[in-house]
């Protein structure tokens, strides 16, 4: 787990969703890293009420960012909202895969 933690605090993150981390919005503007090697990901919902529009207001711009809808990802998951999205199962299924995959 220690290594999951650097690479949180390494993309300025903040380990509280599961205790593994994610970018907030205000960082979500700001130029990616220059970071060889590192793939930045970025999990929106379509149900979002409180980043609106629903993924260009979370979505990174960016050839080195990978933006992935969750309904598109788990369609069988159903519809999450911004409060429900890191209460779901696969969400945080698709976080660590994220934080391991290299």
């Amino acid at each position: 787990m220690a290594g999951i933690t650097w690479r949180i605090h390494d993309l300025g993150g903040c380990p509280f969703v599961f205790g593994y981390g994610i970018i907030g919005p205000m960082q979500a503007a700001a130029p990616v890293p220059e970071s060889a090697g590192v793939v930045y990901s970025v999990l929106a919902t379509r149900g979002d009420q409180v980043l609106t529009p629903p993924g260009p207001a979370s979505f990174i711009d960016d050839p080195r960012v990978e933006n992935d809808y969750f309904e598109d990802l788990y369609p069988r998951a159903g519809l999450a909202g911004h409060a429900t999205l890191p209460m779901q199962p696969d969400a945080a299924q698709w976080v660590i895969k994220q934080l391991l995959s290299e």
